[in-house]
């Protein structure tokens, strides 16, 4: 059987990644590189839900944080369509919502749940500005 990034997303973003920040960092760089994404670094900031990894796509810093199987977050203040397009790709579903933040990160959300109560949280507050509805 041939390891897809739809596979590997099972062991990070469908089901608890582990305890261990060495192995849940490995399993999403192992992802983005299945994906041909290759022009990022990121490190482990938790070892339990929500899960964080942090460091540079593109040369700018970015994070990407989880909660598995229920909505993942990506900021990035450099230009990302590929990471979003390979991420929407590796877990089945296009990102619910895009913004910029109080951090001035291009952030976008992918929502399995409650999409429609967090988009309400983000297009009535001030605090995200450029708020745009992607699914």
């Amino acid at each position: 059987m041939t390891i897809t990034p739809a596979h590997r997303a099972i062991s990070w973003f469908y089901q608890d990644p582990g305890k261990v920040a060495y192995d849940v960092v490995e399993r999403v760089r192992l992802t983005l590189w299945d994906a041909r994404v290759m022009n990022f670094w990121y490190s482990a900031d938790s070892k339990k839900a929500p899960f964080k990894v942090s460091g540079e796509f593109n040369g700018a810093p970015s994070d990407i944080s989880w909660q598995p199987s229920k909505w993942m977050v990506v900021r990035v203040q450099a230009e990302a369509s590929n990471l979003v397009k390979a991420l929407s790709y590796v877990i089945g579903v296009k990102p619910t919502v895009q913004y910029t933040d109080v951090d001035n990160y291009t952030t976008y959300e992918w929502r399995l749940t409650d999409a429609d109560d967090r988009w309400f949280a983000i297009s009535g507050n001030p605090a995200y500005s450029n708020a745009i509805r992607l699914n």
